[in-house]
Parts: C-alpha cells; sequence; structure tokens
C-alpha cells in the first residue's frame, strides 16, 4: 500500500522599490519539516522575512562571512534543526553563534575557509 505524501511549494517574492530583492521557497510537507530555502541569492545576511516556525534553513552560496553572536535565534529561529551554509564565504564564527539552538542537530558548513572560532 503506497502513501501519497503531500506537498505545498510557495514562492515567496520580495519586492522594493520595483526590484526584486529575493526569491524565497517555502516548502510545507505533512509529517515532515519546514524548510526555507534562501540558497544562491546573493545575501549577506538571513532574511527577517524566514518565519520563526522554520526547522530547516538552506543558506548556501551566499556571502556570509560571519557568523555572530545569537546568529540565528535572535532573529527567533530557535526551531532549526538544520542549517546549511555551504560556500557561504564564511571565515568567522563567534563561539556563541548557535545559542538558543536547542533542537539543532545538522550543521553544513562544508565549501567555507574558516580561519576563526571567536570568543
Amino acid at each position: 500500500m503506497s502513501q501519497k505524501v503531500s506537498m505545498h511549494l510557495v514562492n515567496i517574492v520580495l519586492i522594493r522599490n520595483f526590484s526584486l530583492i529575493m526569491l524565497v521557497n517555502v516548502a510545507y510537507r505533512r509529517d515532515s519539516k519546514i524548510t526555507v530555502d534562501c540558497s544562491d541569492q546573493t545575501l549577506t545576511s538571513i532574511p527577517s522575512e524566514v518565519g520563526k516556525n522554520t526547522q530547516v534553513l538552506n543558506m548556501s552560496g551566499n556571502i556570509i562571512p560571519l557568523f555572530g553572536r545569537s546568529h540565528f535565534s535572535r532573529l527567533g529561529l530557535h526551531n532549526l534543526q538544520k542549517v546549511a551554509c555551504m560556500k557561504c564565504e564564511l571565515n568567522s564564527i563567534d563561539s556563541k553563534a548557535f545559542l538558543g539552538l536547542t533542537n539543532l542537530v545538522e550543521l553544513d558548513l562544508s565549501g567555507n575557509k574558516l580561519t576563526e572560532v571567536r570568543k
């Protein structure tokens, strides 16, 4: 007996002054994780429009050289379970960047040139 998986893909287009700011893909799957894909948008930070209920965040391929103190929780992203920031030109992480992310189980920082974890 096969099960159907219900999936809804929502494209959020942010436009300011008639210019496309970014395209964010939000996928909602029944019995799965709430996922936000902001990859390859030349972003320099996590968009404030990312929902607080987000569980999986993909910021790969953007330009984010630093994760500062409480980098994710200051945006209210306390429910994150997986964060992908591959190839983001990341070179420094504050030692408390992931403070408050008690559900985080997977972190992918591959393809970066980390030189420092700051205290």
